[in-house]
């Protein structure tokens, strides 16, 4: 029966040689304290069964007591660990006075009755067993076996159905393994007692979590990407005390910045070396002092830039110094730089591109317009030359300081001013090429022009840009409406006043002087002062009372380029 505990025991030990073996940064560090409490039982147990005095036995019970008191403890942590939870300080705080109580209970059993009433071994089957009796104690330690295993399989199965972020795979091995245990209680009852069932349930509860180690460790995000970037020689790190006092660095940080390899552990930046990295060192923790938060910084060591991320070194709540990270950001700079001048050039590919088609569309407008202006022999030039008094009237608007109306609705409505009669075209050429007046009904059919130029003008510039849809609108209104008149007597709508759209407005001055001074076959061309005469009639009545300033200011210019183009 010695050989059973000799091999629990050896088990438990090569168990945890093969953990530390194993052993990386990635792997829980409750672990190890559960490989260690396991063999420190196995080795009480053993001794425990081959003592030859009450008191090796009982100094062998204690010793197994340890894995007993703490084990459940240390198994809460890595359950909460699992379920990627913090363990409540006071419940954890709980939980170890409630072990630490019982197991000094455990270590006073021979000057109290609390835990055991009496003691004495026997012989049974070649190994030592020792008759207790127990005292009331005792009952508290089953109570916190009870509570501890119902704490880890109640917060098992929560995680199982709640934690998105835990692996229920890795939860249910794990409540396997505490099943397995509770299995192996109840089977203690009925055995000999020359067999301590406790120890092949702490053998099998070893072998499992070696098994797990590896999986477990896999979801350890944190330190797995941690220990990923410092392998990858890609991730320098270096800490500070709070005091200042460095604390050390890692061989790629010292590498790239070698003042780093000059510092001494425990001691602080040295001052008056005129090194511009100490310096700056002390400038960033004050700037984590000042906001309290994780900070980038740049630095340029030997012609390279470096990036660091600081901040505070927490130790739960608690701060405990200032934690870098740093790694070198040329590659970053030059990809960064790569794609600014590649997004750069691809909108300036892009603006030229659009300008191109932009310049197509305007004279694809234009062609259209002088085409239809082309079916009327006696209106030759009409288009450029209304095109080029809307420029001079929207000029003049803009450079008086009282003017409400935006660049971009100003270019508009000089880009829009050819498109005026562009519903001539739905005109019959017997009527658009009369040579004389027209009568009622032919120019009942002359002033459809207006409506239909309207819809052809929609159609051209069915937009979906918020500024296409912009420009649309205000060519459409040119179209529509530039023979209305303020006192509403215009056609098609009959509007008046403000109800015109302003660059209507400025439309019908262009068309009516172009009108008047250009020569048509049922008149002469006029002069200047009477067709000024004329124009100033109509303000209030057929032209905008408002743009009367705007047209006197213009009409100069209106003449000079009149005198020097052929009407």
């Amino acid at each position: 029966m010695v050989a059973y505990y000799e091999i629990c025991f050896a088990l438990s030990v090569v168990f945890l040689c093969t953990y530390f073996l194993r052993m990386n940064r990635t792997h829980d560090a409750n672990l190890g304290f559960l490989f260690v409490l396991i063999a420190v039982s196995e080795l009480g147990a053993l001794m425990r069964m081959t003592a030859n005095t009450v008191e090796s036995a009982v100094l062998g019970n204690k010793i197994s007591y340890i894995g007993a008191c703490f084990l459940q403890l240390v198994i809460t942590f890595t359950v909460f660990s699992l379920c990627r939870m913090r363990v409540p300080r006071l419940l954890g705080g709980t939980m170890l006075f409630i072990g630490m109580g019982i197991y000094g209970m455990i270590l006073t059993n021979e000057r109290t009755w609390f835990y055991y009433k009496s003691v004495d071994i026997v012989k049974m089957n070649g190994v030592t067993v020792l008759l207790k009796e127990y005292g009331p104690g005792h009952a508290l330690f089953y109570a916190m076996i009870m509570a501890f295993t119902a704490l880890n399989v109640g917060i098992l199965i929560y995680g199982i159905i709640k934690k998105k972020d835990a692996s229920v795979k890795n939860l249910q091995l794990v409540l396997g393994l505490e099943l397995v245990n509770i299995m192996f209680y109840f089977i203690q009852k009925f055995t000999s007692k020359a067999i301590d069932i406790t120890c092949l349930s702490f053998v099998v509860t070893a072998f499992g979590v070696l098994l797990l180690m590896d999986r477990i460790a896999l979801y350890n995000i944190d330190n797995s990407v941690t220990d990923a970037l410092l392998k990858s020689g890609e991730l320098g790190c270096f800490s500070f005390a709070l005091n200042r006092n460095y604390l050390g660095s890692n061989a790629m940080a010292k590498k790239w910045l070698p003042p780093l390899g000059e510092l001494r552990a425990d001691t602080p930046i040295p001052e008056d070396t005129g090194e511009k990295f100490y310096q700056r060192i002390d400038q960033w923790m004050n700037a984590i002092d000042e906001s309290k938060d994780t900070m980038s910084f740049y630095y340029i060591q030997d012609g390279v830039k470096y990036k660091f991320v600081g901040g505070y070194m927490m130790d739960g709540t608690r701060k405990r110094g200032y934690q870098f990270t740093v790694s070198d950001y040329s590659r970053e700079q030059k990809y960064t730089d790569l794609m600014q001048n590649f997004a750069s050039e691809l909108e300036k590919e892009v603006k030229e591109k659009t300008e191109h088609l932009e310049e197509m569309h305007d004279r694809m407008v234009l062609g259209m317009a002088e085409m239809v202006e082309g079916r009327d022999y006696f209106t030759g030039g009409h288009i450029k030359r209304t095109s080029e008094l809307v420029r001079i009237l929207v000029n003049a608007m803009r450079e008086d300081p009282e003017c409400t109306l935006t660049d971009d609705f100003c270019a508009a409505v000089v880009k829009a001013a050819p498109m005026h009669d562009l519903g001539k075209i739905t005109v019959d050429d017997a009527i658009l090429k009369k040579p004389g007046r027209f009568t009622p009904e032919e120019f009942e059919q002359m002033k459809s022009h207006a409506k239909a130029g309207a819809g052809i003008v929609s159609k051209i510039l069915c937009a979906h840009d918020e500024d296409e849809v912009y420009f649309a609108q205000i060519a459409e209104n040119v179209a529509h409406y530039h023979h209305e008149r303020m006192d509403g007597s215009g056609y098609p709508e009959g509007l008046a006043g403000k109800d015109i759209p302003i660059e209507a407005r400025i439309m019908a001055i262009a068309d009516v002087y172009d009108a008047l001074i250009s020569k048509r076959c049922y008149k002469d061309s006029m002069s200047f002062e009477q067709a000024d005469a004329i124009m100033m009639e109509g303000m209030g009545s057929q032209f905008d009372p408002g743009l009367q300033k705007v047209y006197e200011k213009c009409r100069p210019l209106f003449e000079k380029y009149y005198s020097e183009v052929a009407v």
